[in-house]
């Protein structure tokens, strides 16, 4: 079965009891995050789900999903075979750039489908304090999840009885557009100069 189908089903599934909700929607962020948002604020749209209530829980899921990738890194720091990887100058860049201009890129990798835990896990192996990368982190899920929650919201509120289940496709479509022009922005962004 088609792994987005199969979070979308679930997250239906589940959208009777609060609690299965939660553990569902968690569990989808941790899978496929921008997908999992996409589908809860479509299904908010056609009011399968509350919108304050699943805004609520996609919020304290990406932040702990966002936790975790840290807390691995940053216990990656224990092992040597982990140092040892890290030493390559490849990484060097990923270090600089972690360590002297942490804020905007944990900002930014929010945007990023695909960075964002080796980037986090990157935040807590090169020792950014974890009181420094939360407020950012949090920061950045909030903006990305209403902004995408809204969009997803819109887009499935005026879809609903133009495109009924074609509006599925459509979406992805729109989100891969969007992930592309992301994608080359953070590219631009955090590109650090050679020393």
């Amino acid at each position: 079965m088609y792994l987005p189908t199969l979070i979308f089903d679930h997250i239906l599934s589940a959208s009777e009891s609060p609690w299965l909700l939660l553990i569902v929607i968690f569990l989808g962020v941790m899978v496929l995050e921008d997908a999992t948002i996409a589908f809860v604020g479509v299904l908010a749209s056609s009011h399968q789900i509350p919108v304050i209530e699943g805004l609520v829980v996609l919020i304290i899921s990406i932040i702990i999903s966002d936790s975790v990738a840290y807390t691995v890194g940053h216990l990656a720091t224990r092992y040597n075979f982990a140092k040892r990887i890290v030493e390559h100058e490849h990484i060097a860049r990923l270090r600089t750039m972690v360590q002297n201009r942490s804020g905007p890129t944990i900002f930014t990798t929010r945007f990023m489908p695909g960075f964002r835990f080796p980037m986090y896990a990157a935040c807590g192996f090169f020792g950014v304090r974890y009181r420094r990368f939360v407020p950012v982190s949090a920061a950045s899920v909030v903006v990305w999840v209403t902004s995408l929650f809204t969009i997803s919201f819109i887009f499935g509120f005026y879809t609903l009885h133009l495109l009924g289940e074609w509006r599925w496709p459509l979406l992805v479509a729109v989100l891969l557009v969007f992930f592309f022009f992301a994608h080359r922005y953070w590219r631009t962004f955090t590109d650090v100069p050679k020393e």
